[in-house]
């Protein structure tokens, strides 16, 4: 008898986050919907401006930014847009050019993975307009890991909406740097509020385990006598 039983099963999914400039600048007046894996802090009941370093998004400030904490999917997230809230300005006509990173967040230092920019739009934003930034690009995140994004602007740029620490729980809003610069030294300063903020998070799909398998016999054989 000879008998061969053959099966291959393979699913892979695969994402690299690597280094772009090109991102896109989007604005809306309407809250961003939640959905999926996304993390936010939307609470407008309370919200506040920050001010001056801690919170304003200009070319003679410190980037701003906002740290989250990912969930247990274990195939990690691909991060596709993050957005602040615009508090108090009215700017018809932006010439800015903002810039926005995403990295990981150990103690008080930031270890960027990605660093992008785009031209603000030319329709400009207006008073509690959202701003978000779409990565050219989606990045891959992993599970149970403290991330932080954070904008630079190259002029005139926006106040960020924040409320009391604590609306958030797993993040804190936090500047690093001046004049729009990262500190050279990649430290952040936590500011002890949270802003307003969006992560557009997509969960990875679990990989299905390969199966490849071969079985085969060859010369198998075996008698058996009859009894008369």
């Amino acid at each position: 008898m000879r008998k061969m039983v053959s099966a291959i099963a393979l699913f892979f999914v695969a994402s690299l986050s690597q280094h772009s400039n090109a991102g896109l600048i989007t604005v809306s007046s309407v809250t961003p919907v939640l959905d999926g894996a996304d993390i936010a802090m939307l609470d407008g009941i309370g919200q506040f401006d920050p001010e001056g370093d801690q919170g304003h998004v200009w070319s003679n400030r410190p980037v701003q930014g906002q740290s989250f904490t990912t969930g247990s999917n274990s195939a990690g997230y691909l991060l596709n847009a993050v957005t602040l809230q615009n508090e108090e300005n009215n700017i018809s006509f932006p010439t800015a050019t903002f810039t926005v990173r995403i990295g990981s967040i150990v103690g008080n230092q930031f270890s960027a993975i990605r660093t992008e920019t785009s031209s603000a739009p030319v329709s400009g934003y207006f008073i509690n307009d959202y701003i978000s930034f779409v990565f050219d690009s989606p990045v891959s995140l992993a599970a149970n890991t403290l991330y932080g994004f954070d904008w630079g602007s190259s002029g005139s740029g926006f106040t960020t909406w924040a409320n009391v620490n604590g609306k958030y729980s797993g993040g804190e809003a936090y500047s690093s740097g001046g004049n729009s610069t990262p500190a050279a030294d990649n430290s952040i300063v936590f500011r002890g509020v949270d802003r307003i903020f969006h992560a557009d998070l997509t969960a990875v799909p679990a990989p299905a385990t390969l199966v490849l398998f071969s079985i085969g016999f060859a010369g198998l054989g075996w008698s058996r006598r009859k009894k008369a």
